[in-house]
This record gives C-alpha cells, structure tokens and sequence, in this order.
C-alpha cells in the first residue's frame, strides 16, 4: 500500500502468496516437531531439552522473519523506517536525506568496496520486491563518522519519489557512492 502526499510519501511492507508458502511450510514443520516433543515429554516422559530448544528457536526466526511489518516514509528532511515486530518493541530507524550516499541495487558480495559499521535488514521476508540498500553516515557518539547501511525492499514508486527528493543519488551503483564517498573524505 502507497500512500502519496504533496511533500511526502508512505508505504507498506507487502506480503507475496508464493512466500508465505515457502516460509509456512517450514514454519508449519517446527510447530508439529514441537508439540510431539511436548507430547513425548508429558506421555512417555522423555525430556529431550535441546530438540526442543532447536525447535523453539527455529519457530521463532522464521516467525519474527515472516510477522514483520515495514512502513517506509519519506517526507522532505528524512526517511523515516518503522519495524514492528511480534517479539520486539517497535523501532524506529530514520535516516536524513542529506546523510544518504546512495541508493543501490543489493548485490551479495564477499568483500564490498565500502566497510560499514552498522547494517539493519529492514524487509519482510514475505515481501517479493528486490532488495535495496541505502548507504549513509552517520555520527557516532564519539564524533566519529561511520558508514552504515539499511536492506529495504521499496516499490517503484518509492523509489522514483526517492529520485525526486535526492537526484543523482539514487538507482547509482556501488561504486558511483564509493567514489564519492572516497573523493569526499580525501578532502
């Protein structure tokens, strides 16, 4: 869902059937293996803490990664990320427009051109959108500069709103915001 304001813009995480369906299936999996491993534990009285545990522990993953939901805003000064999840508080990320080094495609690599200090995954995993990720700076409480990044998954229009507010900063590659941010720091 996109909603579309004079000077901003809003947009929701979307959830995409075939995904659901990848991740329920396994989902669906631990829950049964951790009910028969409570039902052996109180019929037969075989504790068996790790299965359970392992099994705990895999529900909660794929639950947390699928029950996320995402609100992207970006309005004149900032970009505003709202994550809500089911065993979390709600977070919120924002990032000013003036700080973002660029918008690029994500591409997995071993060794990225940029280190970044801190990488937030702000997506859902039921979303079926390609990955973006937002390169910025940000100023530690020691003063210090740091490189961060967010994995984002916006829909077109997001993204051609984005390119209204930050031009020639978005839809880049990797190695335009390296350049420079390597040409910025040299000076």
């Amino acid at each position: 869902m996109v909603e579309v304001y004079i000077y901003s813009m809003i947009e929701h995480s979307q959830i995409d059937r075939k995904n659901a369906i990848f991740l329920g299936v396994p989902t669906a999996y631990f829950l049964v293996m951790t009910f028969l491993s409570v039902y052996v534990w109180l019929k037969y009285d075989v504790v068996k803490p790790m299965d359970f545990f392992v099994y705990v522990l895999f529900l909660t993953v794929l639950t947390e990664r699928a029950v996320g939901k995402y609100v992207y805003e970006v309005n004149d000064d900032n970009l505003k990320i709202t994550k809500k999840c089911l065993f979390m508080p709600q977070k919120i990320y924002s990032v000013p427009l003036s700080d973002i080094l660029g918008v690029y495609r994500y591409k997995a690599k071993l060794v990225g051109l940029i280190k970044f200090r801190h990488t937030n995954r702000l997506h859902s995993a039921l979303d079926a959108r390609s990955v973006w990720t937002i390169a910025y700076t940000e100023t530690s409480k020691n003063g210090k500069h740091e490189n961060c990044r967010n994995y984002i998954k916006p829909s077109d229009e997001l993204l051609a709103f984005l390119v209204t507010k930050m031009p020639g900063r978005v839809k880049v590659t990797e190695e335009e915001i390296a350049v420079r941010q390597f040409s910025a720091e040299s000076d």
